[in-house]
């Protein structure tokens, strides 16, 4: 894992800009970014893996909590390197940003749910839709893609539908 300078599980780490500032060795981090996982099997097995509800974004947030709650430290360690070309995993093509979007949304809503905080959906559902329309005049398909699936993503959320039933890997109903 590597340093991440904020989570959604974390609102004491404040990092509005989003400005990366990593430590300068070896350090215990709240939370870490999931793009190159390093965790001891047996422990990883014993909190039940990655939760199989989440099909993209939060997972790792919520791993690092489980690790954490269970008493484990989560350690940055300044020496090793891992490259992760965001975004790249996937060619670019028509409805990828909407997609990415709907379940960083759906996501979001699911992992604020499980643990107590404020359930972001009608929110952001409410603003995603208004940028929707705001979007429509832009004429970008990109910018469009991605307030509609922020905004579809959310409707999901509150609607009951799961990220493995769009997906079509699981059941709708199997909650």
């Amino acid at each position: 894992m590597f340093f991440q300078p904020r989570s959604l599980l974390a609102p004491y780490l404040s990092n509005p800009g989003g400005k990366l500032a990593l430590p300068e060795g070896d350090c215990c981090a709240p939370f870490l970014s999931g793009a190159c996982v390093l965790v001891r099997r047996d422990l990883f097995l014993r909190l039940g893996g990655f939760d199989p509800n989440i099909f993209l974004f939060y997972e790792d947030d919520d791993i690092c909590r489980r690790i954490a709650d269970a008493g484990h430290a989560l350690i940055h360690v300044h020496g090793a390197v891992a490259r992760h070309a965001r975004s790249a995993s996937s060619a670019a093509k028509p409805g990828r940003i909407f997609r990415a979007r709907w379940h960083q949304a759906w996501s979001r809503a699911y992992v604020s749910r499980k643990y107590g905080l404020p359930n972001p959906a009608a929110r952001m559902l409410a603003l995603n839709a208004f940028k929707t329309v705001l979007a429509l005049f832009s004429f970008r398909r990109s910018v469009v893609e991605r307030y509609a699936g922020s905004a579809a993503g959310a409707l999901a959320s509150l609607v009951g539908r799961t990220a493995l039933g769009r997906e079509g890997l699981a059941r709708e109903d199997a909650r």
